[in-house]
C-alpha cells in the first residue's frame, strides 16, 4: 500500500483497455510522449509486462494478484522520482480489477478508455505483431475479447473506435481527457 500522502492524493490514472491488437501498448507510449512533451509528470505501465510469470496460481490464471503488488512497487518508486500520473494499458473486462487498482493507488482516480476495432483491423495488426507460435491465439481471443468488451456492462468511461486512426491523433484525444497533475 501507499503510505506517502504526495503518492496518494488525486492521482490521475487513465487506464486503456481494448481488445488484443487494438494497439493499447503503442497509444499508452504515445500518451506518454504527449504528456512528456506537454512537460505532465508521468508512468506508463503495460500491464501485461508486469502479470506475466509461469507458472501462475490456478486462482490467478492471468498473473492479476501479481501485476497489482509490482505496480504498487513501480508506483512508490516513480512517485517518489517525481511522477505524479499514471498511463496503465491493459484489458479491462471487469469492475473487479478497477476495484482492486483504486485499493492499492489510495487516492487513485481511474478515467477507463475503451479501444476497438473490427476484426480485420484486429488481425492485421496481429499479423504484424505476433512472429511466433501465438498467432493464433491471440487472433481468436481477439475475437472473444471484442464480444465480452462491447457489452454495456464492461468498465469505459470512453469508447474509442481505432480502425483506419492515426496512433498519434488517438494518443491526442486520450490525453485531453484527463485533469493530468502539474508540478
Amino acid at each position: 500500500m501507499c503510505k506517502d500522502t504526495a503518492m496518494t492524493s488525486n492521482i490521475p490514472i487513465l487506464l486503456i483497455s481494448g481488445p488484443v491488437g487494438v494497439g493499447k501498448t503503442a497509444v499508452g507510449h504515445e500518451v506518454a510522449e504527449v504528456l512528456e512533451r506537454d512537460g505532465v509528470p508521468h508512468t506508463f505501465i503495460d500491464f501485461d509486462q508486469i502479470r506475466y510469470t509461469y507458472p501462475r496460481p490456478a486462482d490467478d490464471p492471468w498473473g492479476n494478484r501479481l501485476g497489482l503488488q509490482n505496480l504498487v512497487a513501480i508506483w512508490e518508486n516513480c512517485s517518489r522520482a517525481g511522477a505524479l500520473n499514471m498511463v496503465v494499458a491493459y484489458v479491462v473486462e471487469e469492475h473487479s480489477f478497477i476495484d482492486s487498482l483504486s485499493q492499492i493507488i489510495p487516492g487513485g482516480q481511474v478515467t477507463i478508455i475503451q479501444l476497438s476495432a473490427n476484426h480485420e483491423t484486429l488481425s492485421a495488426r496481429l499479423k504484424g505483431r505476433e512472429i511466433g507460435s501465438g498467432l493464433d491465439w491471440h487472433i481468436k481471443r481477439a475475437a472473444e475479447l471484442s464480444a465480452i468488451l462491447a457489452a454495456d456492462s464492461t468498465p469505459a468511461d470512453y469508447r474509442i473506435a481505432t480502425d483506419n486512426r492515426d496512433v498519434i491523433d488517438i494518443a491526442e484525444e486520450l490525453a485531453s481527457k484527463l485533469q493530468w497533475r502539474r508540478r
